[in-house]
């Protein structure tokens, strides 16, 4: 949601991907171009301390039970990389830029120039929930 958020604020038109197991999450278009985007969350803290989170970036059978296969990060299945970290802070950042397959750390120098406008910090589910 933090991801459509800003983006329909920027004036873009979002679409959600439907089928088993899309490339992307969403589809924007904005001043008359698409973009793939892959939406990333992350609560984990990395570890240069504070500010720093980890974002892993390949998956393991998602809602499915996991049978053994990974599907790494690879950029040519979309075009940026939406992050959302525990306290709001926000990262748009082109895939082309990304060289890492399963995770990158965010918060410190390297993302420091695609990181955009704050919103509300993740909310943590209650146990059971």
């Amino acid at each position: 949601m933090s991801a459509l958020d800003w983006l329909m604020r920027l004036g873009a038109h979002v679409f959600v991907p439907v089928g088993q197991s899309p490339n992307c999450d969403l589809v924007a278009e904005l001043d008359g171009c698409l973009l793939r985007i892959q939406v990333k969350t992350s609560r984990r803290r990395g570890p240069n301390g504070a500010g720093s989170y980890q974002v892993q970036l390949s998956t393991r059978g998602g809602n499915q039970s996991w049978g053994g296969t990974s599907k790494v990060f690879d950029t040519s299945r979309c075009d940026f990389l939406f992050v959302v970290v525990g306290d709001g802070r926000r990262w748009l950042i082109p895939a082309a830029e990304i060289r890492a397959k399963h995770a990158i750390t965010v918060g410190g120098e390297a993302w420091r120039r695609f990181e955009v406008e704050r919103g509300p910090a993740l909310l943590v589910a209650a146990e059971g929930v």
